[in-house]
């Protein structure tokens, strides 16, 4: 058994699953793949069961830091190393996911994460305001090093974020959050250039004028009330 698990994460993807499917492909040699469709209401898992993938079924959408955290589960318990999380959008490189294990491999970080931030003119304006946005209050309020907060594309070492899963939040919140964990538990981490690519299947979050719980303010003000639990939890030391 290899000692890294891709969970390539699924929520109506079926535009671009082919895609994803074909150069995983490239990750034969590298690690083993596991699907998390996090209730999708497309063909994606018709297409996923049709190409026989090992997937794990979130029977509704139970949003993106519960579908890591059943990555981490399946990792966990299945004694793998090193867990990658890939989005199925279309956006990441499997290259740049390759040198990313690579890295994890050859110098066990606690945590390897694929930044955009060098690309950042790329990036679409709501998203690009955003990952500024964030990474700044990071760094203001808790001293955070990473760049990129709000990258979902990482690779973790299992043991050293498992025991911590329930703390953190069951959606996007959880890459903000995570942040805090990583520092005050001053883990050992890297964060890498990477491309990526964008298109309307890139993002399932909807713009400020949008009733839907998906909107982007109400996603960054519930990353902003989440975060601050978080904090006055762990330094406070409050249950």
């Amino acid at each position: 058994m290899k000692k890294t698990l891709c969970a390539i994460l699924c929520y109506n993807n079926k535009k671009t699953i082919p895609k994803v499917i074909k150069e995983k492909k490239k990750l034969i040699n590298i690690c083993d793949v596991v699907f998390i469709n996090d209730g999708s209401t497309d063909d994606t898992n018709k297409f996923l069961n049709l190409k026989k993938f090992n997937v794990i079924i979130h029977k509704k959408n139970l949003g993106y830091g519960q579908a890591v955290k059943s990555a981490f589960n399946y990792a966990n318990k299945n004694k793998y190393k090193y867990l990658a999380i890939f989005p199925a959008d279309n956006q990441r490189y499997v290259e740049d996911l390759i040198l990313m294990i690579k890295s994890m491999q050859h110098f066990s970080y606690d945590l390897v994460l694929g930044s955009k931030y060098k690309i950042l003119e790329k990036i679409p304006l709501h998203r690009k305001i955003g990952n500024v946005f964030f990474s700044f209050i990071a760094k203001i309020f808790w001293s955070c090093q990473l760049k990129d907060v709000l990258s979902g594309f990482k690779i973790y070492k299992i043991k050293s974020f498992y025991k911590y899963l329930s703390d953190l939040p069951n959606d996007y919140s959880f890459d903000l959050v995570l942040t805090q964990l990583i520092n005050s538990n001053k883990m050992k981490f890297i964060e890498l250039d990477v491309k990526c690519r964008y298109n309307n299947y890139t993002t399932s979050m909807k713009g400020v004028f949008k009733l839907d719980k998906k909107n982007i303010l109400f996603i960054s003000l519930k990353m902003i009330y989440d975060s601050l639990i978080f904090f006055f939890k762990h330094r406070f030391k409050l249950n």
